[in-house]
């Protein structure tokens, strides 16, 4: 386990506050660890500086990990010159230091400070490596808790990092790319390169697998465009890849809808319009009241309309209480091949604009109450 990572807090009242409390967290510890009952003495010094910024977890991880000692006066818990094993907490009595010094050819040892209640000792070997400039030993009997460097360690693969040298992290999705509607036939652009993160900043390239067709993506900006030339609904899974090879994939639908064409459009409002739609006996999804023409998939829906494409292939309004005059507006559905108008109350002429249903297979008007006389230009419908 790694050691606790200590978090910054910038209000002084907040610190102030937390550090009261976890004195009284450390006055336990001590009783725990001595089994003797603590004794009301200075304040707790550094101990609190480190204490005041650990979370209750980073308490417990120290306590868990630490190894309490009893140390009887003079006995040395740190050695000049000699590696320092551990990190001290002092939690009870008094250590002194010293520091060996040459004196007419002889080393002697020289008091330079104490260490009270709620000192840290070793900490500087928990920064760096090496041996120890001063020698800690016990004035009197005291307790400490140590932590010893190997549950400090930092991992070797931090140590290698240097100016030149980073961990390799491969790409991760940092938000999801939500699904998207697109128009067939219209200019569609979506950036996904947002979507995605590295913290390496090596991003190498994008590539996407099931876009509706006539849509690309930039393997460099990440950048889907294009007109898109067929409706429906597609699956699209985005890989994103690193210089380093490390890679992540994000899923998404895109949903390109097709509007009706605007003539046909056009065409089916007129007839409703014309021949008293709100009266039909059947007109299940019909609504004609927007300008604008609605999705092709809406108007393939609705009753007796039939839709491939964008285009209107079929009108079955038999028996459905059609009157009045049919206009000359039906001429303009070319995609048109079945029109069946049977047993309906319209009347007055034919438009001569259905000689335009080059497409027609199948017309049906009978038991109307048409007049006049039927128009030569559908004698130019070959196929019906």
């Amino acid at each position: 386990m790694s050691f606790p990572a200590f978090k910054h807090r910038s209000v002084l009242c907040q610190y102030h506050l937390l550090a009261l409390k976890l004195s009284n967290q450390l006055r336990g510890l001590s009783e725990l660890l001595s089994q003797n009952q603590a004794r009301a003495s200075q304040p707790l010094r550094k101990v609190l500086l480190v204490f005041a910024i650990w979370q209750d977890r980073d308490i417990a991880w120290a306590i868990a990990n630490g190894v309490s000692q009893k140390l009887s006066a003079g006995t040395v818990l740190i050695e000049q010159g000699k590696p320092v094993p551990a990190v001290y907490i002092l939690l009870e009595g008094s250590l002194g230091i010293y520091i060996s010094l040459p004196n007419g050819g002889v080393m002697a040892a020289t008091e330079v400070g104490k260490s009270m209640k709620g000192e840290i000792l070793g900490k500087m070997s928990f920064v760096e490596t090496g041996t120890a400039s001063a020698t800690v030993k016990a004035i009197a009997d005291s307790w400490c808790l140590a932590i010893p460097q190997a549950k400090l360690a930092i991992p070797s693969s931090i140590k290698a990092l240097s100016a030149y040298k980073q961990l390799e992290n491969p790409p991760y999705v940092e938000t999801e790319i939500s699904d998207v509607d697109a128009n067939r036939g219209d200019n569609f652009q979506l950036n996904v390169s947002g979507n995605f993160g590295d913290l390496n900043d090596n991003i190498a390239s994008y590539s996407a697998q099931g876009l509706p067709n006539g849509l690309t993506i930039d393997g460099t900006s990440g950048a889907i465009g294009g007109i898109p030339t067929r409706s429906g609904t597609f699956t699209v899974t985005v890989t994103v890849e690193d210089r380093a090879g490390g890679e992540v994939e994000d899923v998404f639908e895109i949903t390109v809808s097709s509007f009706l064409n605007a003539d046909d459009y056009a065409a089916l409002r007129t007839l409703y319009n014309r021949t008293n739609g709100n009266n039909w006996r059947f007109k299940r999804g019909w609504d004609v009241s927007g300008q604008n023409p609605p999705d092709a998939a809406v108007v393939n829906g609705w009753y007796g309309v039939t839709v491939v494409g964008d285009r209107v292939t079929g009108l079955d309004l038999r028996n459905n209480n059609l009157s009045g005059v049919l206009p000359s507006e039906l001429g303009n559905l070319s995609n048109l091949r079945e029109l069946d108008l049977y047993s309906n109350d319209l009347s007055g002429t034919l438009p001569s604009s259905l000689g335009n249903l080059s497409n027609l297979r199948d017309l049906d008007l009978y038991s109307n109450d048409l007049s006049g006389t039927i128009p030569s230009s559908l004698g130019n419908l070959s196929n019906l």
